[in-house]
């Protein structure tokens, strides 16, 4: 009976012990089973690369560039100008700019209209002793002080058009010298050449990974000539003569095409201190100009502003682009004035905006234009371009000037948006218009 006892507990001992073993045992799958686990986890990791890769591409597809292009009318000096700029040793100007620049110096890239030349002293074309300042001249032959490109510099600004109807006012040495000093300056020119073949190039401009064609055109030049062959030394349409339009048009059009940008014109044209293009030249030379490729044109030469003005248009793939003209930026700075507020307001100018993105390697577009005005304010020791928006604290305001500062903000403004479909919004500084 023991025997038998013993040999039962062995047994039941067996018992437990085997199926420990069996329950520590590794179940090893057939092979087959494993080439498909492994494959489902090879695809699955393939599937997630393939993943991230596409939301790399993503990233990189949706990157955005957007620019601020900001544009001012006339920078003229005339005689008043002239004298509170000497302070008895040498000029400066710099205080004339002082209230805008850091408006200017804001902005990716800006530009203006330098309505004077820099022929060195005694070289204006005109000798009227009411309007010459110590070797250098206001109106009606315009001549200033070297130092002048190195205020404008300093505002902030980065080109300016020389093609205007006072581009020989030093005559063609004077021309020249002037784009000398401009280059010494480090400040960018177009509309005058030194050569045939600067002529012949179309200045691009890249602008934080964004060109840019810029292209400047005068209707003429207040009755002074070039000869034959020193034609090129000013882009100019001769009055508005035909062929010499047909060969800005074409010029617009070849830009466009070697171009992977936008192309910028400003262009001297209209009547002197009419509010509204006229329909005789202005506006149809735009509309050519917008055929041709143009996407903004800066407009000058009235002296007061005109409206601002956009136009769509279908492309010859079908796509459609919108272009964005100025018809006239007004002044900038100079010393005409408007003092009882029944006259053209010659001293109301604004900083005018163009906002670019783009997107990839696709064509720009233009998606924002915004504007906020400005006011040429006089004092005894200086004249100066404020904004009427943000008047400085320490400026003297006296006479007329609050109600001109008025005008400029209410009047003015709504006059530059007469051919705008949708009203803008205001930030505080400029009226913004979204381009859908």
């Amino acid at each position: 009976m023991r025997l038998i006892r013993v040999l039962t507990l062995w047994l039941i001992v067996l018992v437990i012990l085997s199926g420990c073993i069996m329950g520590n045992r590794k179940v090893v799958e057939p092979k087959e089973n494993q080439e498909n686990t492994n494959s489902e986890e090879v695809r699955l990791n393939t599937n997630q690369e393939a993943i991230q890769q596409e939301e790399i591409q993503e990233e990189v597809i949706s990157e955005t560039k957007r620019i601020s292009l900001l544009s001012v009318g006339d920078i003229m000096m005339h005689v008043y100008q002239l004298r509170r700029g000497y302070n008895g040793v040498d000029f400066d100007f710099s205080e004339a700019f002082r209230y805008v620049a850091p408006i200017i110096q804001a902005g990716d890239f800006a530009v203006g209209n330098l309505e004077t030349t820099f022929g060195g002293v005694g070289t204006h074309r005109v000798k009227n002793e009411k309007t010459v300042f110590r070797g250098y001249s206001g109106y009606p032959t315009f001549n200033s002080p070297d130092v002048l490109a190195r205020n404008i510099k300093a505002a902030g600004f980065d080109l300016v058009s020389t093609a205007n109807n006072h581009s020989l006012d030093t005559g063609t040495k004077g021309l020249l010298r002037t784009l000398e000093v401009l280059k010494q300056n480090e400040l960018e020119h177009i509309g005058t050449y030194a050569s045939q073949e600067d002529e012949g190039t179309i200045k691009t401009i890249d602008i934080d990974g964004i060109e840019f064609a810029m292209i400047s055109y005068t209707y003429g030049m207040n009755g002074f000539t070039l000869k034959e062959d020193e034609d090129y030394m000013v882009n100019h349409l001769n009055m508005y003569d035909e062929s010499y339009v047909k060969e800005m048009l074409e010029k617009v059009t070849l830009a466009k095409k070697t171009t992977d940008g936008l192309v910028v014109v400003m262009l001297h044209y209209g009547n002197e201190y009419k509010a509204f293009p006229d329909e005789n030249y202005q506006k149809p030379i735009v509309n050519q100009l917008f055929e041709a490729g143009a996407d903004i044109i800066l407009g000058g030469h009235p002296h007061v502003l005109q409206p601002i003005a956009l136009k769509e248009m279908v492309e010859e793939d079908g796509s459609t682009r919108v272009g964005v003209v100025i018809y006239s930026l007004g002044n900038f700075i100079s010393s005409q004035r408007n003092v009882d507020g029944k006259g053209p307001h010659k001293d109301i100018g604004l900083i005018f905006e163009v906002v670019v993105e783009q997107v990839d390697d696709q064509r720009p577009k233009i998606v924002e234009v915004a504007y906020t005005p400005t006011y040429t304010h006089w004092s005894d020791k200086v004249i100066s371009v404020i904004p009427t928006f943000d008047v400085p604290k320490d400026l003297i305001l006296k006479g007329t000037d609050p109600n001109r500062i008025l005008y400029a903000n209410t009047t003015m403004m709504d006059h530059m948006k007469s051919y705008m479909e949708d009203e803008p919004s205001f930030d505080g500084l400029f009226y913004r218009f979204q381009i859908k």
